[in-house]
């Protein structure tokens, strides 16, 4: 049941004065508690009215100081001793202007060695590509060649061959090839030789 009663506030300062103590207290703390929400909700609202707002050029330098952090980032994965990448993509051109890659593994060896593209763009795509397909073991095609060594290609979802790799003494070395390749792939850095 609830009654409202039309009282002077001289009235309900008597009435409250009244009040044994520990029921003064629990009013105070509830009239503070009810300020004290008042007072965030004018502070949320009034920030949510006054909040900044950028221009297209502090967006725009917003973005690059993003890329130029990214870039930082990648550099200075190159010397923090704390992250190893596993091996990395050594980037070149050949005599003949192609642009190729290998895939070394962090012990140094070549385990992965790309055909040759006419552009870096394209090599790029190709070196996307090796990190997009490396981990399924359905894009490695295993082979033998005539002399009796084992090696492996690295095939596209479209079927294009996008790696070679090494000849192998024995089917268990290509099989661990494809391993390393597989480990190796998805997080090399991408350097020029």
């Amino acid at each position: 049941m609830q009654i409202q009663v039309d009282i002077g506030f001289e009235n309900l300062i008597k009435i409250v004065k009244q009040l044994p103590k520990d029921q003064l207290l629990r009013f105070k703390k509830e009239l503070e508690k009810e300020s004290t929400e008042d007072a965030q909700q004018k502070d949320l609202r009034s920030f949510l009215l006054n909040a900044p707002v950028f221009t297209d050029e502090q967006v725009a330098t917003i973005e690059q100081t993003r890329k130029d952090i990214d870039k930082w980032r990648e550099t200075d994965i190159l010397i923090n001793p704390v992250f190893k990448p596993s091996g990395k993509f050594a980037t070149m051109v050949g005599r003949d202007g192609q642009h190729y890659f290998n895939l070394i593994a962090s012990n140094g060896q070549v385990i992965l060695s790309s055909e040759g593209y006419t552009t870096t763009a394209a090599m790029h795509n190709g070196i996307e590509s090796v990190k997009k397909n490396a981990l399924d073991d359905k894009h490695y095609e295993r082979a033998d060649s005539k002399n009796g060594k084992f090696y492996f290609n690295l095939k596209a979802a479209n079927g294009q061959v996008i790696g070679k790799s090494q000849m192998y003494e024995s089917e268990a070395s290509r099989d661990n090839g494809i391993e390393s390749v597989k480990k190796n792939a998805s997080d090399s850095i991408i350097t020029e030789e």
